[in-house]
């Protein structure tokens, strides 16, 4: 990744950011072993992790289309959010992971993007819960945020 404006993030300037770049084999294979070490070690910092995970992934450059219209991808995305359904609190999205997944969580890569409202609840109560594991009073305010883009996924039903 050969982007200059990553490196005017201020996260990025102080190394506090983790980067983790999936394999295509990770992917395919539904091994979460690397991703889950990572979200173990962000775990145990004051901030708990919280958008300090810049996440990529390899393998799937010939393919022309989106992440989240990728079988494999979505398949991935679905069962670790079972894993770590508060992901959304560690992803740095200056790469624009946050969209790629929530649209892999749809029911349908080809319709427009919707989550299961049950889902979205476990997120969004699951970053509600690591966000309360911080003391950083500028974290809990951005809950709603959080809150806000999850239900922006959500089914209509």
């Amino acid at each position: 990744m050969n982007d200059n404006s990553l490196i005017k993030d201020p996260f990025l300037e102080k190394g506090e950011i983790e980067f983790l770049e999936l394999r295509k084999d990770e992917i395919r294979y539904l091994k979460f072993d690397r991703f889950l070490k990572v979200i173990k070690t962000l775990n145990q910092r004051s901030d708990k992790g919280y958008q300090s995970l810049m996440l990529s992934v390899d393998g799937f450059k010939g393919n022309s289309r989106e992440l989240y219209e990728i079988e494999e991808f979505r398949r991935y995305v679905n069962l670790l959010i079972n894993q770590v359904p508060q992901i959304l609190f560690y992803i740095h999205d200056k790469n624009k992971m946050t969209n790629q997944i929530l649209k892999s969580l749809s029911n349908n890569s080809s319709q427009p993007a919707s989550i299961d409202p049950k889902r979205a609840r476990l997120m969004i109560d699951a970053i509600q819960e690591q966000v309360e594991k911080t003391e950083d009073k500028e974290i809990k305010e951005n809950l709603s945020e959080f809150v806000c883009k999850i239900q922006s996924f959500v089914n209509q039903y």
